[in-house]
């Protein structure tokens, strides 16, 4: 694994061991956070995250991780906050976009079906085997650090067949 990669994972794990739910939970500083804050998604002019639906934030979480990796800010505000513009990201430069089969820690996962890009982004932070993964994903259904289930900052098994493609960022996209 990279030393960026590890990083990565490293951010996600520390970020689900914090709990962060959706509100009226505990977690919605942190989701604001990763919303507004110039180490993540770095979008100040949107009001105060308060309330589940307000903002689909599964991006501005992976931006968080990989901000705290070095991901150069454009990078992260261009290509992040959605599956469409991930896909656009990997066409610019296919060395980025992975298989599912390919996929290990500290890439970014794609799930779901939409238009071919995908509908929701994930962090990859284990290989389970040659079909699964453990993905840390926000604003996503899953298990929180307690065992309890919800939504929120979770982790989740996936089967690799979920997955649409990842992305793997070049080390020219760090700062």
């Amino acid at each position: 694994m990279t030393e960026h990669a590890h990083i990565v994972v490293q951010a996600a794990q520390e970020e689900w061991s914090r709990h962060v739910e959706e509100p009226p939970g505990k977690g919605s500083d942190r989701i604001d956070a990763y919303i507004r804050a110039a180490s993540s998604m770095a979008w100040a002019w949107l009001k105060r995250y308060i309330r589940n639906g307000q903002s689909q934030w599964c991006g501005a979480f992976a931006a968080h991780c990989f901000g705290v990796a070095g991901l150069s800010k454009s990078a992260r505000v261009k290509h992040l906050p959605s599956t469409y513009r991930l896909d656009q990201w990997c066409r610019k430069n296919p060395a980025r976009r992975v298989r599912p089969e390919d996929l290990r820690p500290g890439d970014i996962g794609v799930v779901g079906t939409r238009k071919g890009y995908g509908d929701h982004i994930t962090v990859v932070v284990e290989v389970i085997d040659p079909s699964h993964v453990v993905t840390i994903e926000g604003n996503g259904h899953g298990q929180f650090p307690d065992g309890t289930s919800g939504e929120g900052v979770i982790r989740r098994r996936r089967h690799l067949s979920e997955f649409r493609y990842g992305v793997r960022p070049l080390p020219t996209d760090y700062q």
